[in-house]
């Protein structure tokens, strides 16, 4: 039985063509913020916590993250005992 041939379908072939920009026309300038208002806040009026506050939240919720981490080893390694005790003494 003879291997049929197969073209190879090469997909650049069936592309179509990207649209390059026109080099004539000037780009819009950037709309610049207003000055009264400060770059750095927010704009929803909240203003940001320091730094001491933001490690402090992250050192919460990384404790947060260690206990929950121990305590899904602790749930792991109990259902470990407990399989592994059904088995040697179920014969």
């Amino acid at each position: 039985m003879e291997k049929k041939e197969l073209l190879k379908m090469n997909l650049q072939h069936f592309a179509e063509p990207a649209a390059e920009p026109q080099k004539d026309e000037p780009k819009p300038p950037a709309p610049e913020p207003p000055k009264d208002e400060p770059k750095d806040e927010p704009k929803n009026g909240d203003p940001q916590p320091s730094l001491e506050e933001q490690l402090q939240q992250m050192r919460v919720e990384n404790a947060k993250l260690k206990k929950a981490q121990e305590d899904a080893a602790t749930d792991a390694s109990n259902w470990k005992k407990k399989y592994n005790y059904t088995w040697s003494y179920s014969f």
